[in-house]
């Protein structure tokens, strides 16, 4: 009788932990597709790039699903400009939150 209780123990412990090790896949995917669209948007400067860049976005969604640019921390005032000039209200191809504040990290690589 004791075997089988430690047996119905064992069991109702594996279950629990197996249905809360469950994850939800579309978060990443959804995350993806954003870096996706953001990155079309971004593509192509029209500056040579002699180093990499990288730069921290803030930015929301109007009603209208534009992109607004809230702040770009980076240290190159020509990446500030090249990235406030492609995202400031061009639409966003993912629906997102309204008003809500996203962060993404936008990096250009150099071409050696």
């Amino acid at each position: 009788m004791k075997t089988v209780k430690v047996l119905m123990f064992v069991l109702a412990i594996t279950f629990t932990n197996l249905s809360m090790a469950n994850t939800n896949p579309t978060k990443k995917e959804g995350i993806t597709s954003v870096t996706k669209a953001i990155g079309t948007l971004l593509n192509k400067p029209g500056f040579e790039i002699k180093e990499d860049l990288t730069a921290k976005v803030t930015f929301m969604l109007n009603m209208d699903n534009e992109i607004v640019v809230l702040t770009v921390d980076t240290e190159s005032s020509q990446l500030e400009r090249y990235i406030k000039s492609r995202l400031n209200y061009n639409e966003l191809a993912v629906k997102l939150a309204v008003n809500k504040k996203y962060k993404v990290f936008v990096r250009l690589t150099s071409r050696k």
